[in-house]
C-alpha cells in the first residue's frame, strides 16, 4: 500500500553498515539484532551480527541467524503486512 523506497534511500544514505564491525571489533558492543517476522513460518527471525559466533538460538518460533547487517534487515523489520512490503533477505520474506 505505501511506496518504503524513501525510507530505503534514507537507510542506504544515513547508515553506514561498516561501522557496526569497527564497533564489534572496538568492544563497543557485543552484538546488534534486528529481528522480523518469517511470513510463511510465522516465525520471528532475530538476525545478529556479532564478534560471537556461537550466539544463536532455533525455538519453536523464534530463530537466530548470523547475519552482516545493511538496509534489508532494517526494511524487513520495518515490514507491516497491507501497509508495508515484505522484504526478502536469504529467498523468504
Amino acid at each position: 500500500l505505501l511506496d518504503t523506497s524513501p525510507l530505503e534511500s534514507l537507510i542506504k544514505q544515513h547508515c553506514d553498515f561498516t561501522k557496526i564491525k569497527k564497533n564489534l571489533d572496538e568492544n563497543v558492543f557485543e552484538s546488534l539484532i534486528i529481528t522480523a517476522n518469517n511470513y510463511l513460518s510465522g516465525s520471528a527471525v532475530s538476525f545478529v551480527q556479532t564478534t560471537n559466533s556461537k550466539l544463536t538460538w532455533k525455538e519453536s518460533r523464534r530463530v537466530a541467524k548470523l547475519a552482516q547487517m545493511n538496509e534489508k534487515h532494517i526494511m524487513a523489520s520495518s515490514a507491516i503486512p497491507i501497509l508495508f512490503p515484505p522484504i526478502e533477505i536469504d529467498g523468504q520474506f
